[in-house]
């Protein structure tokens, strides 16, 4: 499976405020601009690190076909805060565009950590076209507002920014090894 942001958050975890304070107390704007893209760059290395998207956007999940017979659909992105719609290539179809398969044909489980989606019983999973990405899910993602984003994500965004912000002259071997300390718990539940 491979997936996209389609919208992108209208907040990051860590604010620009939150940041300048934990580089050094900057008081200036005149790196504004920089501070802010370099936290944007930790949250998005944070989120293809650990498959988790930390605040609310939306993405697109596409797969060639679904799984067999009564096999679940195992999503591999966290936390998902809903299904806006799952969508196909129906098998039927001649110019190739999206059908909806109704939400009344099948469950989803978004409380586990693998959130999973499997018809309805009775129900069977839709057949499609032999094309790449014949399925789309489109999913609302992330923990929330800033707010609700866990602390340990927020440490490991101030720390990322302030070593990139320090070393923004040279190019940065590794990430400091509390970094890696934060994220390794998230990064068990990797999914293969």
């Amino acid at each position: 499976m491979i997936w996209k942001v389609t919208t992108e958050p209208t907040e990051e975890p860590v604010s620009l405020a939150e940041l300048k304070l934990h580089i050094r107390g900057i008081d200036d704007t005149i790196e504004d601009a920089l501070i802010t893209s370099l936290g944007v760059t930790a949250r998005k290395y944070i989120e293809d690190l650990t498959d988790q998207f930390l605040v609310t956007q939306t993405v697109k999940i596409y797969c060639d076909r679904f799984p067999f017979l009564s096999e679940t659909l195992v999503l591999p992105v966290f936390p998902i805060q809903s299904i806006t719609a799952i969508k196909y290539i129906a098998s039927d179809t001649i110019d190739l565009t999206y059908s909806t398969w109704a939400t009344t044909k099948w469950n989803k489980d978004l409380v586990s950590r693998e959130a999973r989606i499997l018809p309805r019983h009775g129900e069977s999973y839709p057949t499609t076209q032999n094309e790449l990405n014949a399925v789309e899910i489109e999913l609302v993602v992330g923990y929330g507002l800033a707010e609700d984003v866990p602390d340990h994500f927020k440490d490991a965004i101030e720390l990322i920014v302030a070593e990139l912000y320090e070393h923004r002259q040279n190019r940065v071997q590794q990430l400091p090894t509390t970094v890696m300390d934060l994220l390794k718990r998230e990064m068990n539940f990797r999914f293969v």
